[in-house]
């Protein structure tokens, strides 16, 4: 067995990809070279947080509720970040202020309560005491938002949007709101948040050039140091692409030179202390680049992770000096404070729910799917976008040699090989090598693609049959499935969660890469002796008919496909919603810009193409996929292949002779 194919390949691969930085601060001579990059970088943020997307409102904000206290008071506040997308808050105000004040948003991280959660209220209550203005909102899928959606939302990357991007631009409409109210001073407004709110302040900070002072807690850690621990994150961690730009340092440089605070804790397991001191290092480079290396500290607590007093302390005197002009910025005491109880509701601004009409993230998305213009590219220009940008372009890896093999075995009318290739450097692939018995080869050849584990092949009817008619079959485990399944991509009901994550964000999605390997497994087909060079084909199962589809219309040297039981759009029917069967690795970033699957169909023409068996979003049988399909069966129309497409919804019963005879229709024999 191969050193490479051992149970953490995937983890190994993606910790490679993470541990050269998107660039050096090396490459800016000056801090004029730095802020003009700077300026490109935060639009390149904004892009891939989805800023595009988003539809800017009228507020519409209205108070709903007062809590008076003896110092301060409470308002309970709803505005409108979106058409039909309502945000709760509350407002700390301190009482008898004599002039505009600084403000602080408070974004939170994964806590149910939301803007109740006692860390948030306690910060919120002192700073009001002292003369500052607090907004928390509740964000997407928590508080009185709770049914908005948040853990599950992998399908919003499709449009190019994101539960990262939905968060960050509600808190710029929340700094929009805090500039409306007479009581704020817009030239005085920071952002704090903890862990998942660490995530929100650390990209508003990259987005927004509104504020004046900032405190990220327990989340700055390079990427490289969060794939390091066994910690299963929420995937809004994982913001698609995002690393083809910057590591966590570079968004946090974006800030300088405004005074940043950097807060960690010693025994986060979360978020690795020794990740942020590296994150503080390179990011505070920046800041002495610019000649104002005092506007970045670095605090270490020796806690847990948590937004904890002496944190709270620790922000409480950096915004002090930095935003009220009092004090040097060392931490100051927090004394007694008594928050209301995190499950009462007297805080809610709307205890009888959220407005009728009030969307969901996944219904948002189809909305923004359905919205999408696509501009028009020729076939070959639509290829090269999809090969360079959705899927981060291929490796330049030699053709694939076998570097590992075991002894055949007989199976019905032929033998099966155990072979193990490289398709990259650090990658390998097991395949079973299955081959025609006493007929001998005619020629033909396919690959199989099982959405499972290569053995399906030795018990599908479809191989039986292509063998019994003399044909080669290769079998491969693309990534992440059979022998190179990582047992740390169980998590958060999927079977591939941490490869996938972690490659989205990297920009080199885990079906990309299960392309690629395709791609490198038809390479050592076609080099096999008996296989005639124009008589390869793909037949693919379930899950893997994406990669199928995309293998063909990237690569138009497959002579023909047969496809069962894919998913026919990346539109979802109505509510929006994906079918949990349906893998994570599905959703690519951004594709709906550029092309939907019929297009992505298209592409295959004029070579056979049979789509069989297909499923929707909710993997139900997709009824009136013929309509989706329209513009593909047209196009193989005007190259004169009209039937070479076809579009079947049958039933499970009717797949291998589907299957079979569509291929060999098209390719009866590879030579004579």
């Amino acid at each position: 067995m191969l050193a490479d194919l051992t149970p953490d390949m995937l983890h190994r691969f993606t910790m490679r990809l993470a541990e050269r930085p998107p660039f050096p601060i090396d490459r800016f001579p000056d801090a004029d070279a730095w802020l003009e990059y700077r300026h490109n970088l935060r639009q390149r943020v904004q892009e891939v947080l989805g800023f595009h997307l988003y539809q800017s409102c009228e507020l519409a904000a209205r108070t709903t509720g007062v809590l008076e206290r003896d110092d301060y008071c409470i308002e309970k506040v709803l505005f409108y970040s979106q058409p039909d997308v309502p945000v709760t808050a509350n407002l700390y105000l301190p009482n008898a202020l004599a002039a505009p004040a600084p403000a602080i948003l408070h974004p939170h991280g994964h806590w149910g309560f939301g803007k109740a959660a006692e860390p948030v209220q306690k910060r919120c209550i002192w700073l009001a005491r002292h003369g500052f203005v607090s907004l928390a909102p509740d964000g997407w899928g928590f508080g009185e938002r709770a049914a908005t959606g948040h853990r599950y939302e992998q399908a919003l990357a499709l449009t190019g949007a994101s539960i990262a991007g939905l968060e960050t631009w509600d808190n710029q409409r929340a700094l929009d709101y805090l500039c409306t109210r007479p009581e704020v001073d817009p030239s005085r407004l920071g952002v704090t948040g903890c862990s998942g709110g660490g995530l929100q302040t650390t990209l508003l900070v990259a987005t927004d050039d509104r504020l004046a002072a900032a405190a990220a807690v327990c989340f700055p850690v390079t990427w490289h140091s969060l794939f390091s621990t066994d910690v299963s994150h929420c995937l809004c961690n994982f913001i698609p692409n995002i690393y083809r730009y910057a590591d966590v340092p570079e968004l946090l440089a974006t800030f300088a030179p405004n005074p940043l605070l950097h807060v960690t804790a010693r025994r986060d397991r979360s978020f690795p202390p020794g990740g942020a001191r590296e994150c503080f290092a390179r990011a505070s480079a920046y800041w002495q680049l610019l000649g104002c290396a005092e506007n970045a500290r670095y605090l270490e607590v020796d806690d847990e992770h948590g937004y904890s007093q002496p944190m709270r302390e620790a922000m409480y005197g950096w915004f002090l000096h930095h935003l009220a002009g009092v004090g040097d910025g060392g931490a100051v005491d927090e004394g007694e404070i008594t928050p209301e109880p995190e499950a009462s509701r007297r805080l809610w601004c709307l205890p009888d729910g959220l407005p009728e009409g009030t969307t969901t993230a996944s219904a948002l998305n189809r909305r923004f799917a359905l919205a999408i213009t696509r501009p028009q590219m020729s076939s070959e220009v639509l290829r090269r976008v999809i090969r360079e940008g959705i899927l981060g372009g291929f490796p330049a890896a030699p053709a694939p040699v076998v570097t590992a093999g075991e002894e055949g075995r007989v199976v019905t009318d032929g033998a099966a090989t155990r072979i193990v290739y490289l398709s990259e450097p650090g990658i390998a692939v097991p395949a079973l090598l299955l081959e025609p018995g006493a007929g001998g080869h005619v020629g033909s050849a396919a690959l199989y693609l099982s959405p499972s584990h290569k053995e399906q092949a030795l018990t599908d009817p479809v191989v039986t049959e292509l063998m019994r008619r003399g044909w080669t079959v290769l079998a491969p485990d693309l990534r992440g499935r059979g022998e190179t399944h990582w047992p740390a991509d169980e998590s958060r009901g999927s079977d591939e969660y941490t490869s996938f994550s972690r490659l989205q964000l990297l920009g080199r999605p885990l079906f990309a890469c299960r392309v690629w390997d395709a791609m490198q497994s038809l390479k050592l087909l076609r080099s096999r002796p008996g296989v005639s060079q124009g008589h390869v084909a793909v037949v693919s199962d379930g899950v893997a008919g994406l990669e199928a589809l995309y293998l063909a219309a990237l690569d138009e040297e497959v002579a023909a496909v047969a496809i069962w039981g894919a998913l026919v759009s990346y539109v979802p029917d109505e509510p929006g919603v994906f079918s949990t069967e349906i893998p994570f690795s599905t959703f690519l970033p951004g594709i709906l810009a550029l092309a939907d699957l019929p297009q992505v169909a298209a592409l295959v023409a004029p070579r056979p193409l049979l789509l069989a068996g297909g499923v929707n979003s909710l993997n139900r049988p997709a009824l009136g996929a013929q309509d989706r399909y329209r513009t593909t069966k047209e196009v193989y129309e005007s190259l004169g292949a009209g039937e070479r497409f076809e579009l079947y919804q049958a039933d499970q019963n009717a797949r291998d002779d589907l299957l079979a005879g569509w291929l060999v229709r098209w390719l009866p024999a590879g030579r004579a």
